[in-house]
């Protein structure tokens, strides 16, 4: 029988959803939308190997754009709006299971299929799950400030330290 609570079935479902909505959503707004209209085309600079131009009304740094044109890497033609929402995709995969790294550090007598749940709640939260969907830096700031925390928890100080550069 499936186990509807199993990480891996969890996170499938999800990345289900998580793609087909984002497929419908770039069908219905395939144009850069609020301040994507910003971040996507200093990403596409940095895609297209320009990393000293910087657009001033920019006021995030530019960690999301670097880890966009890292995974664009050899897909560089392809850094179009779709794609680079696509990058977004990761964060809550990295979200999960940090947060339910943490809940097992946080609260070591919860079950794993409690920190599993609390999990999948967490990367449905409205605005986190919103922004999904669109190419903005709320995932990925996330998700790194979750890896701090989680590398300080450990004890991985330094490791901490770096991941927290890694600025959104």
């Amino acid at each position: 029988m499936l186990d509807l609570l199993s990480p891996s079935t969890l996170l499938s479902l999800h990345l289900v959803v998580l793609l087909s909505i984002s497929s419908l959503w770039n069908q219905v707004q395939p144009h850069p939308y609020m301040d994507e209209i910003f971040h996507i085309p200093q990403a596409q600079r940095y895609c297209a190997g320009d990393y000293w131009t910087w657009d001033p009304k920019l006021t995030t740094p530019p960690g999301l754009y670097v880890i966009s044109n890292l995974l664009l890497f050899l897909q560089r033609p392809v850094c179009s709006t779709y794609f680079l929402r696509l990058t977004n995709l990761i964060y809550p995969s990295i979200i999960f299971f940090t947060v339910a790294s943490l809940l097992k550090q946080l609260h070591p007598h919860m079950t794993c299929r409690d920190r599993y749940a609390t999990a999948a709640v967490a990367i449905t939260f409205p605005i986190l799950w919103f922004f999904n969907f669109m190419y903005y830096t709320d995932g990925g700031s996330t998700a790194f400030v979750l890896l701090s925390w989680l590398a300080a928890k450990r004890g991985y100080h330094f490791l901490s330290a770096v991941v927290s550069t890694e600025v959104f």
